[in-house]
């Protein structure tokens, strides 16, 4: 399923014995033959599947925004949403689609609070797509990003993309799948850098950068 199939024709071995031996047993099919016969099928095993894991986090020194005139730090109960979608991983001219988790099967929106707060105060770090993929070398993934509310303390101000700034993302990574191995890529994201004041609203425009990858089981 995820690998390539090879067919590599064993005419020589069937053509020699499928004659007689179908005199004896008229009613055997080709598949019995081969097996009674002893010939290989041609057909090469798939590869185990590898799993290309990607997160997604907030610097953890960008804390602090303007609003109207005064700075305001984050806090625990902050709130900035992002939704990701329409993740893909590309070997060349082909792609593979990516899921939000490995029991998934078809593309959904996942929205993260990219300011949500661990116990120690640190920022979370988030699972935006984990999927199965062939193994072999990619060269870039792609997923798309929206915002649409900044809530710090009091303040609760609408979120809207900046003319011009892109829907989807490319992350141009050269990064290896491995059978039955687990690809991590650690994207971070700058989310108060992203975003600049226009009237009664933020434009986002993402900074996000490639951080760490990461191979084990």
């Amino acid at each position: 399923m995820f690998g390539e199939w090879r067919m590599r024709g064993q005419a020589g071995c069937v053509h020699n014995r499928l004659g007689r031996m179908q005199k004896h047993v008229p009613w055997l099919g080709l598949a019995g033959v081969l097996l009674l016969a002893g010939c290989e099928t041609g057909v090469d095993a798939s590869p185990e599947p590898g799993v290309l894991r990607i997160t997604l986090e907030a610097d953890p020194v960008d804390t602090e925004i303007v609003v109207v005139t005064e700075p305001v730090a984050v806090s625990p109960g902050d709130r900035f949403n992002v939704t990701t979608f329409q993740g893909k991983a590309f070997r060349d001219s082909t792609f593979f689609v990516l899921f939000r988790d490995r029991e998934t099967n078809q593309q959904a929106d996942q929205t993260i609070n990219v300011l949500a707060q661990a116990e120690n105060g640190s920022y979370e770090r988030f699972v935006a797509f984990e999927s199965h993929l062939p193994p072999g070398n990619y060269d870039r993934f792609q997923f798309g990003l929206t915002a649409s509310e900044l809530a710090l303390g009091s303040f609760a101000i609408p979120v809207r993309l900046a003319q011009g700034a892109p829907i989807l993302h490319d992350f141009h990574r050269e990064f290896e799948i491995m059978a039955n191995e687990v690809t991590e890529i650690r994207v971070r994201i700058r989310p108060l850098a992203s975003v600049v004041r226009f009237r009664n609203a933020f434009l986002f425009d993402p900074e996000m950068e490639i951080t760490d990858i990461r191979y084990g089981s």
